[in-house]
């Protein structure tokens, strides 16, 4: 709910969606239906799991934790291909470089984008897709300089 004071003045709309409420598994498959279409054009669409990607252990109990590849290929698939899809992951405790690369090899699987890019920090993990893979390497180019300047991990994958 900052968000909306933090964005208030800036040069670009912010849509807010659903911030008041508390994400419910029990009604994941309404949630991401009703996201208007208004809110997915000419738009960078951030999502925010508490934890990130599906996975295995996941269920009834601690699913609203996780957005799954099927919900991100819905949204994607709703995204003009002039918007961008990014998606916040927090690092499991497992080695950085392996978890990179198996989300890689997931998102190529069971994602129906040209690419995608992963950034990360060592901490977090930020995958960035879009459906024109054109934009996706020129905003992959964009960020090299700013990945090298932070030391950032910077992958596109295609």
């Amino acid at each position: 709910r900052e968000l909306r004071r933090f964005f208030a003045n800036r040069p670009f709309l912010y849509v807010p969606y659903r911030d008041s409420e508390v994400f419910a598994h029990q009604v994941r498959d309404e949630y991401f239906r009703e996201i208007p279409s208004s809110a997915l054009q000419n738009a960078l669409v951030f999502v925010d799991p508490d934890n990130g990607l599906e996975v295995a252990s996941m269920n009834s109990r601690n699913g609203d934790r996780y957005i799954t590849y099927d919900e991100l290929n819905a949204l994607l698939g709703r995204l003009d291909d002039n918007s961008i899809l990014l998606v916040f992951q927090y690092f499991p405790p497992q080695n950085r470089p392996l978890y990179i690369e198996r989300i890689a090899n997931s998102l190529k699987d069971r994602i129906r984008a040209e690419s995608a890019i992963l950034l990360s920090d060592n901490r977090i993990l930020f995958i960035v897709l879009g459906k024109d893979g054109r934009k996706l390497e020129n905003l992959s180019q964009m960020l090299e300089p700013y990945a090298q300047e932070h030391n950032l991990c910077h992958v596109l994958r295609t």
